[in-house]
């Protein structure tokens, strides 16, 4: 069964989340900061990843991932309320996979 690691801070997200994929295996978290920690004990076959999060945001998250060989061939599709260009031109260009705005 496919891993997902969902990085989401808003409860009613993460539940949507968690019945929309209910038949995979589905992990969330509400930080980036869980999310790397996370990663450095498990792997993963996707992330969602919110842009907007408390302390670390999304793209610092991206950022910082790319950098890690053990986890930047994992696939990350932002999940966003942000709809401008210039945001998901940002995400793309730190290594995002796809962009799916709430």
């Amino acid at each position: 069964m496919h891993q997902i690691l969902c990085v989401e801070d808003a409860p009613e997200y993460q539940l949507l989340a968690k019945r929309s994929l209910a038949h995979l295996d589905l992990t969330c978290v509400a930080s980036a900061e869980e999310a790397l920690i996370l990663l450095e004990k498990n792997s993963f076959d996707l992330i969602l990843l919110d842009l907007t999060l408390p302390q670390k945001d999304g793209y610092a998250f991206l950022a910082e991932i790319q950098s890690n060989q053990a986890i930047w061939n994992t696939p990350v599709f932002c999940l966003s309320g942000k709809t401008n260009v210039t945001d998901k031109v940002m995400a793309f260009s730190l290594g995002a996979e796809d962009y799916i705005t709430k």
